[in-house]
């Protein structure tokens, strides 16, 4: 039998309750099988019907703890969730599952994202896309009034 996920509901970027943007975070065992299990955890964000449910789970081996991060919305999975990974980091911190002297790593479907956890504050680090120029759609310069130098 699975072992019970540990739930947290946390409001984001706020540091009072019902404030910010809430998450749920559901702290999984890496031998439960649902870690796997997309419809599971569907189901699990559907119920919460919050903004983002956030699945996290040890992975890796090479000495340095990696956490395998998902999100998804009451209707589906979504590929970066700016307040979810937060909201994560801060319940692995409260869970006593990381140490503030390391930056967390987490595996997820847009590579890797990582936390450092200050006293005060989390810093996030995101994969940055830099811009490219694509082909001005027809009407843009009519609707803006304006001829744009770069799209």
């Amino acid at each position: 039998m699975p072992i019970s996920p540990r739930i947290f509901h946390v409001d984001a970027f706020s540091d009072r309750v019902f404030r910010g943007n809430p998450a749920v975070v559901c702290i999984l065992d890496a031998t439960d099988p649902r870690t796997r299990d997309a419809d599971w955890m569907q189901h699990i964000a559907s119920e919460f019907q919050l903004p983002e449910v956030a699945f996290v789970h040890r992975e890796g081996s090479n000495g340095q703890t990696a956490w395998r991060l998902r999100w998804f919305t009451p209707q589906s999975e979504i590929g970066l969730c700016g307040h979810g990974t937060l909201a994560t980091a801060h319940a692995l911190v409260q869970a006593g599952e990381h140490d503030r002297a390391q930056p967390l790593r987490f595996a997820t479907g847009s590579g890797e994202l990582t936390a450092t956890v200050g006293t005060e504050v989390i810093e996030l680090d995101f994969p940055a896309q830099p811009p490219t120029e694509s082909a001005t759609p027809a009407g843009l310069a009519e609707a803006l009034g304006a001829e744009p130098r770069w799209v």
